[in-house]
């Protein structure tokens, strides 16, 4: 038998640059040569993505690299159905977890050794905790490397078991209707929601609509393990900002590297859209993690729509499955 190792999928489209800045981080990652890694590239990508990708293969010899390409437009809202893509081939190509990446969400370089350890200690042991997410981004990003939070709000997930895409995600995304009309399809199915079906129609927010209707709770890290410097539309002239375009592509993956733990570097090239524009923190050296469940130990996060703290309740039950 085959043995089936964790995924990772990287959902690429226009934004080259980010990927390869995103992917020598990856490659800092020691434990990496635990995963497949896949790519899915959307239509209408950048060229330059496969020439990336080429440069990654060679630099990760120990395993093929995978890739997948969506032969046109597949869905109402960008990146859907290529995201959804890499969920759907991590059912068949892993039985423990599965890690989708984005082009601008760079990792740290503890980022796989994190994911390994909390799927391992909680997300595998457990049958409401949906899936550990990336930090708010309203949140401060420094915070105690060695504290999990849980509540009833997520992000987009930085890792999440293959059981809970079988038992909670599968009915949903292998639904047409998901992509090609995601505003008819939540009030089909998430009236209830205290998300608006006409708003939040992106993926992440399509996953929190399940996570509140099946009452999964998610995990975050109170120290940020990743960062999301996108800038809006990318930086190679798509944006309002500075246009770069002009710049030889290494020159602009040079440029990211620099200020990737920079926040504020990162806004003044972005101008636009700085909200959303956060840099790494630095890492810090953690041996063990564990859950905050008293709220009392996690200095730099927040707790969402679980005023009676319904998480501490259902972890001192010790539902293991």
């Amino acid at each position: 038998m085959t043995e089936k190792h964790p995924l990772i999928a990287y959902a690429c489209y226009r934004r080259p640059e980010f990927l390869k800045v995103n992917l020598k981080q990856l490659l800092k990652n020691p434990e990496l040569s635990k995963y497949e890694v896949l790519f899915t590239l959307d239509h209408g990508y950048d060229p330059q993505a496969e020439e990336v990708i080429q440069w990654f293969a060679k630099q990760n010899a120990t395993k093929d690299v995978l890739v997948f390409k969506l032969p046109e437009k597949m869905s109402a809202m960008p990146a859907t159905a290529n995201i959804m893509a890499g969920y759907l081939i991590a059912t068949q190509r892993s039985d423990s977890y599965f890690i989708p990446a984005e082009e601008d969400i760079i990792p740290s370089t503890d980022f796989l050794r994190f994911n390994e350890y909390v799927y391992d200690n909680y997300l595998s042991k457990h049958d409401r905790l949906g899936w550990v997410a990336h930090k708010r981004r309203l949140d401060p990003i420094d915070g105690d490397p060695s504290i999990l939070i849980g509540d009833y709000q997520s992000t987009s997930p930085s890792c999440i078991p293959i059981k809970i895409i079988q038992n909670h995600l599968l009915k949903h995304i292998n639904n047409p209707m998901w992509y090609e009309n995601p505003q008819q399809y939540n009030m089909q199915h998430f009236l209830k929601s205290r998300i608006m079906p006409h708003i939040f129609l992106d993926h992440d927010c399509m996953l929190e609509r399940i996570m509140e209707q099946d009452k999964l709770f998610v995990l975050k890290p109170d120290h940020a393990r990743s960062a999301h410097i996108g800038f809006t539309g990318g930086i190679s002239g798509r944006d309002k900002g500075e246009d770069i375009s002009a710049m030889p592509f290494e020159a602009r993956v040079e440029m990211l590297e620099e200020i990737i733990y920079d926040t504020q570097a990162l806004k003044e090239k972005a101008h636009v859209n700085k909200h959303d524009i956060i840099g790494l923190p630095f890492e810090k050296e953690w041996q063990l993690i564990v859950l905050d469940t008293d709220r009392d130990r996690a200095v730099a996060s927040s707790w969402h729509y679980d005023l009676d703290n319904e998480f501490k309740d259902y972890i001192m039950q010790k539902v293991v499955i």
